[in-house]
């Protein structure tokens, strides 16, 4: 009896115990499949969530695409909040100008479904503005390339005395100097990698006649509506100040074009062209202070006929740099060239060069007149984007290198930064992140730095026998920058 009592306890025993387990394995099921349906439930909801937040960055991307159409600078970064269902959003564009021809917009939406759960989208569009591509005479910089350090790739003496002028447009660097030809080409499209450039000789004689002491390299329509390539050229002459060079066979240059500027004394100080800038079939040129209008404006539509308009503007200063761009003001496209000058009381000066009734008008925007610290001059400037940066005569102690804000110049231009580089910026050229300075400083001519950083940064800085103002070029990633002791070109890489 007793044994069997112990019997029937043990299996009784055994059965309560399979009964705990066979619970605990059905309420581990259930808890799976709860787990599993409410899992698959969160995961919709997530998928829903991410589907709006990605159509809504899609949105905000094609309406800065329809912006970008009209005018690329007009792409502004700007943030926002919205909500859908209950569930928040915020919303982000930010913009990158790479180049005066290379935008890229970045549209990007955040939300939170949880305290440990943030999530975001995001989107990047590049714009190329074509239209300005067309207005710089085709020559704009549309790719990007890291400048972290830089590799010197070759060095070519020119035949033409001493560099004072350079551009590069497809591959062909042109360039000015002090002796005869006065002109010189070289072809970097004989090695990928630009170590093997050649000087081209000139199988035609060909002889600019007097030393160039600006540039600007473009590919135009003719009058008879073909493609070809025309070098513009400010003359160091007291007359026939403004020479058009046709350049579509490298090797056989031709002068087709010779003006002399309206109203400039032949005799009086300074009457040579010094400066000029292409612009969307106008051609701004100048001289240094002059008895006379230094600012002339030439419509050349027709490269091989240029007619100045009206009988030139007088600025009363020398202009060490100019640049000139577009702006949609109130819906209006108007037409502003950025001045770097002598003038003690206004080192940078804005004019409106609109023009519409093509008189070779310019009308100061004093409101944008820049009075920067101490009397040095302004030497340079360079616009991308809203931003323009300008470059001034060394400041012991003080800012060399300004940034301004330029998008709408008549009510003033704000300050972004200003920066002391520990010389002067006789040239100032940006691409993408980095901006690449030309100085007279012995041993640091040529420096990188990087603008992503506030204040911006040295990278990299390289030793030249002597640069020259004016002679600082970019183009698929390499950079051309001359000097003057030795009458070259140097050609470098980033990496």
């Amino acid at each position: 009896m007793k044994a069997q009592f112990f019997g029937r306890a043990y299996i009784r025993g055994f059965s309560t115990l399979e009964m705990l387990i066979a619970v605990s394995v059905l309420l581990l099921g259930m808890t799976a499949a709860l787990l599993m349906q409410f899992g698959a439930q969160a995961a919709a909801v997530d998928a829903q969530i991410q589907m709006q937040a990605l159509a809504r960055a899609a949105s905000v991307l094609d309406r800065a695409r329809v912006v970008a159409a009209q005018d690329v600078v007009g792409v502004i970064a700007t943030s926002s909040v919205w909500s859908v269902g209950g569930q928040t959003y915020v919303q982000t564009i930010s913009v990158a100008h790479k180049t005066q021809c290379r935008t890229q917009a970045t549209s990007s939406v955040f939300w939170q479904n949880s305290p440990v759960r943030p999530q975001r989208v995001e989107l990047s569009r590049v714009f190329i503005d074509i239209e300005r591509m067309l207005s710089l005479g085709r020559d704009c910089i549309t790719d990007v390339s890291p400048w972290e350090g830089l590799h010197a790739r070759s060095v070519n003496t020119i035949d033409a005395g001493v560099p004072t002028a350079l551009d590069v447009l497809n591959g062909l660097v042109y360039g000015g100097g002090t002796a005869s030809p006065y002109f010189f080409i070289l072809d970097t499209t004989t090695s990928a990698d630009k170590s093997a450039n050649e000087l081209v000789s000139f199988e035609n004689g060909f002889n600019a006649g007097a030393a160039i002491n600006a540039l600007d390299a473009t590919a135009l329509r003719s009058h008879e509506g073909v493609l070809r390539h025309y070098v513009f050229a400010a003359m160091e002459a007291t007359t026939s100040q403004m020479t058009v060079i046709d350049v579509t066979s490298p090797k056989k240059p031709t002068t087709v074009a010779v003006r002399t500027l309206n109203n400039v004394s032949p005799v009086g100080s300074e009457p040579a062209g010094h400066r000029l800038y292409y612009f969307a079939d106008r051609l701004y040129v100048l001289t240094r202070y002059t008895a006379g209008p230094e600012l002339h404006t030439f419509d050349v539509s027709n490269p091989e006929d240029p007619v100045e308009l009206g009988g030139g503007v007088e600025l009363g200063v020398t202009v060490n740099g100019i640049a000139v761009q577009e702006r949609f003001i109130e819906g209006v496209s108007r037409r502003f060239a950025y001045l770097a000058t002598s003038q003690a009381a206004g080192e940078l000066k804005v004019y409106d060069v609109t023009d519409p009734l093509r008189v070779g008008a310019a009308t100061e925007v004093l409101e944008a007149r820049q009075d920067l610290p101490g009397i040095q001059n302004g030497l340079s400037v360079y616009p991308l984007g809203n931003r323009l940066y300008v470059g001034r005569a060394s400041t012991p102690p003080g800012a060399d290198l300004y940034v301004y804000d330029t998008t709408n110049p008549p009510q003033g231009l704000a300050l972004v930064g200003g920066h002391d580089i520990g010389t002067g910026v006789e040239t100032v050229l940006v691409v993408g992140d980095f901006a690449f300075l030309s100085t007279p400083k012995s041993k640091k001519e040529l420096q990188v730095w990087d603008i992503r950083s506030d204040p911006i940064a040295l990278v990299a800085e390289y030793a030249l026998p002597g640069s020259v103002a004016g002679g600082l070029e970019y183009e698929d990633g390499f950079l051309f920058v001359t000097a003057q002791s030795d009458a070259s070109v140097h050609t470098f890489v980033g990496y």
